[in-house]
């Protein structure tokens, strides 16, 4: 799990910035972000390993995102976590444009999900990364998107 990190007491200007940003949406981005990375490498080792595909998580991502793809919305995180989802559905199921109406995206949609085809893209059961290289990736990732890698912790 990936969570904002809480400043240090005393520090008012981090601690005025935390506050600020408590109202975004970070748990569906944060979550979207860790839940992918999984999605590649979960349905391809079943795929690899078991030879079965797993329809059922398939066929809620389909439904998932034919619901999001119709949503508008103007704030960054849940934008950035719909650029997430395209790029899981486009590698998982492909053909996203038959979803989505592709160039009414906005550039927060498109920055999410061409940073994450560069992060996540070898993403499979054959490459799984290390813990320290995966917590590197998410966090190069949001620095990706605009953030700063020190304003994020990782928990057991």
């Amino acid at each position: 799990m990936i969570g904002l990190r809480i400043p240090r007491p005393g520090d008012s200007e981090e601690i005025f910035k935390f506050c600020m940003n408590m109202n975004r949406e970070w748990n569906f981005m944060l979550g979207q972000i860790i839940n992918t990375a999984h999605h590649l490498i979960l349905v391809d080792y079943l795929k690899e390993e078991y030879g079965i595909e797993s329809s059922l998580h398939l066929q809620l991502l389909h439904r998932h995102f034919c619901r999001l793809a119709r949503e508008v919305e103007k704030e960054k995180e849940p934008l950035f976590a719909k650029g997430v989802i395209a790029f899981e559905y486009e590698r998982l199921i492909g053909n996203v444009d038959k979803i989505m109406i592709a160039f009414s995206q906005t550039d927060s949609f498109w920055k999410a999900y061409h940073s994450a085809q560069r992060h996540f893209g070898r993403y499979g059961f054959r490459s799984i990364p290390t813990s320290s290289s995966y917590q590197e990736t998410v966090l190069s990732f949001l620095e990706a998107l605009g953030y700063q890698k020190e304003d994020f912790i990782f928990f057991p």
